[in-house]
């Protein structure tokens, strides 16, 4: 079909044949035209996905983006932030030579679909929830290595909950059961598809605290041909309303209940000091602990500071007020050890010993909306005995005591009967 000139070039063209100067108002007109635009097409690796395919596959990776985020966010008490960067299509082996080596690459097995997916965290994220996992801040991981055993078998528990968020946001094209296979850290040792195969790949930016680095699932397109027909707008449109479903099943996170601790302190102790508690001793808190200014924990998440002033009224609830909002892991100290120890050296083990004002439970969205000033409700009566535990054993009862400004507990009871060394250090 004749291509139709646009205004631009038949005025150039009428003012060329009425000048009678064809040659150089014609370079002129050639110049002046618009450039067609030439697409090189490589026929070695020819596109296998449309425009309204890929629309299709990013919008499914939205979904799994914002559920793969609150699962990292509550599985390792960190603030993170994950979303979609690109979506396209190359060859595998374009794919396996972009990862860095050692990696994290796990196996994915879509079942119903045939072909192994892949799902691959670079060493930064990977380290920053290792770290995150044993105790460590994710700023301080500077150091990576070869994922020990230990390493592996937690990276191993937390791919197979990410991957389980596969089989929600592929629930409006097909019943998608995904499961882990095994995980690789050498790119060349995986070679699911032949190398000149196309391949999905969706690449996911993830913020973890300061850390920052890249999430790729890559899906073959033989694996996916069969559900091709599937990722049309025809398609998409009849399963809207799962997806919207899914989406504000988001939401409902935020009225999951967690519980909160308020501690008076915690404090290294060793194994032989706990044996040697006895009925109105005084333990005190750590030197540099501020005066009357205790913390409120979410299991080992750090989530506020609160002013303490013990009351003698037995008829009114224990409260707390919030002076500060925090978010901050602090972990227990190492309480089961890698080697066995026996006779005297188990009494030196340190173990941490925890004063405990009250407990109660709130939600999420509660607590990620603490502020100064708030007032929380414990369960314990004021004046009430506090529990002394030892990891998360209890083995005291204790009255709260304040000498010099300085905070400490009187031993009331000691439970003798609920703990020993070995379940203390177990």
């Amino acid at each position: 079909m004749t291509e139709v000139l646009s205004q631009k070039e038949i005025d150039l063209l009428c003012d060329a044949i009425n000048a009678g100067d064809y040659g150089e108002k014609l370079d002129l007109f050639q110049e002046g035209g618009e450039k067609r635009k030439i697409k090189i097409y490589d026929f070695k690796r020819p596109d296998k996905f449309s425009r309204e395919q890929i629309r299709k596959i990013s919008m499914i990776y939205e979904t799994f983006s914002r559920l793969s985020e609150t699962l990292l966010s509550m599985q390792c008490r960190s603030m993170v932030q994950i979303h979609v960067a690109s979506v396209d299509q190359l060859t595998y082996e374009e794919f396996i030579r972009s990862i860095p080596t050692p990696t994290t690459l796990g196996i994915i097995n879509p079942d119903p679909l045939n072909v192994a997916w892949l799902l691959e965290i670079d060493p930064d994220i990977t380290f920053a929830i290792l770290s995150s996992e044993l105790g460590w801040f994710p700023e301080k991981v500077k150091y990576k290595h070869e994922l020990t055993e230990i390493e592996t078998s937690i990276m191993e528990g937390i791919m197979v909950r990410i991957i389980g968020n596969l089989q929600e946001t592929w629930a409006g094209v097909l019943e998608l059961c995904p499961c882990l296979g095994k995980i690789e850290t050498n790119p060349q040792f995986t070679q699911v598809v032949h190398p000149t195969e196309m391949v999905a790949l969706v690449t996911l930016e993830a913020k973890f605290g300061e850390v920052e680095g890249l999430i790729n699932v890559c899906m073959p397109y033989i694996s996916l041909k069969p559900i091709m027909s599937r990722l049309s707008s025809q398609c998409w449109a009849v399963s809207a309303n799962k997806n919207k479903k899914n989406i504000i099943g988001i939401d409902f996170l935020k009225e999951i209940q967690v519980p909160l601790r308020a501690e008076l302190f915690r404090k290294p102790v060793t194994v032989d000091f706990l044996g040697s508690l006895k009925t109105q001793e005084i333990v005190y808190a750590l030197k540099e602990q501020l005066a009357f200014t205790c913390n409120l924990f979410s299991e080992d998440l750090l989530v506020g500071k609160f002013s303490y002033c013990p009351s003698a009224n037995p008829d009114e609830k224990e409260f707390i007020k919030i002076k500060e909002k925090l978010y901050r892991k602090e972990p227990f100290m190492e309480a089961k050890p890698n080697v066995q120890v026996a006779g005297s050296a188990l009494g030196e083990i340190q173990v941490q010993l925890i004063v405990e004002i009250g407990r109660t439970v709130a939600t999420l969205d509660s607590v990620n909306s603490l502020a100064e000033g708030n007032i929380i409700e414990l369960d314990k009566l004021a004046g009430e005995a506090v529990d002394v535990f030892a990891n998360n054993i209890k083995v005291a009862k204790a009255e709260v005591v304040v000498i010099d400004d300085n905070f400490g507990v009187r031993i009331l009871e000691v439970l003798a009967t609920q703990f020993d060394r070995a379940s203390v250090v177990n």
